[in-house]
């Protein structure tokens, strides 16, 4: 082998290798958090933030925007993928949510 290929390679193998060793690792990861995606599959568009935490408990994080006489409250679960929650907050109304998340259900773990 050449001194350039064995320098690219000696760069990279170390990082493919690293790769092959946690593939499975993340999955694992995701099982142990134990957020169910079937309770993502429940919610509905015009659902209330008590509802919603009730079905899938409170969020990771909660942020806000501003506008005029309302505001949209954006809640980020991250595990095990990112799923984003979004109510619309009218004054003098209750919030709702808009849109529930797609998410895909995955029925492997229950059985």
């Amino acid at each position: 082998m050449s001194r350039p290929y064995r320098a690219i390679f000696l760069l990279t193998f170390p990082w493919f290798a690293l790769g092959l060793l946690t593939a499975g690792r993340f999955d694992d990861e995701a099982q142990d958090v134990g957020i169910d995606s079937r309770a993502f599959a429940k919610l509905q568009r015009g659902m209330t933030p008590e509802r919603v935490r009730s079905l899938v408990g409170s969020p990771k994080r909660i942020s806000r925007q501003f506008f005029y006489h309302r505001y949209r409250e954006q809640w980020v679960y991250d595990a095990p993928v990112s799923i984003r929650l979004t109510f619309d907050c009218w004054r003098g109304q209750k919030p709702e949510l808009l849109t529930p998340p797609t998410v895909p259900i995955d029925d492997t773990r229950n059985r």
